[in-house]
């Protein structure tokens, strides 16, 4: 029934580029356990599943990657005029 999922899970489990060691990688791998196990899925468990297979997807779009990387960079440019300015004023913490 889950075989689908069982695969796009081990898929993204594989890809160490999008998981690096951590919660995150706990999570999906408790839920891939628990669909090769044969556990009782819950629509939650299930919910999950999906959210982590569809962020995953998303991840992957070109046009996704570009405005998160210029969101990034925006926001570290913005972090650094912070910076300058509690310089000029000889603030300190």
């Amino acid at each position: 029934m889950f075989s689908r999922r069982i695969e796009q899970l081990d898929h993204i489990l594989m890809d160490n580029t999008y998981l690096t060691d951590g919660g995150y990688r706990d999570f999906i791998g408790s839920m891939y356990q628990a669909l090769v196990t044969g556990r009782k899925i819950t629509p939650k468990m299930e919910s999950a599943i999906t959210k982590i297979v569809k962020t995953y997807a998303k991840t992957l779009n070109p046009e996704y990657k570009k405005d998160k990387l210029d969101y990034t960079e925006n926001t570290i440019a913005k972090l650094n005029m912070i910076k300058r300015r509690l310089d000029e004023c000889n603030y300190t913490t």
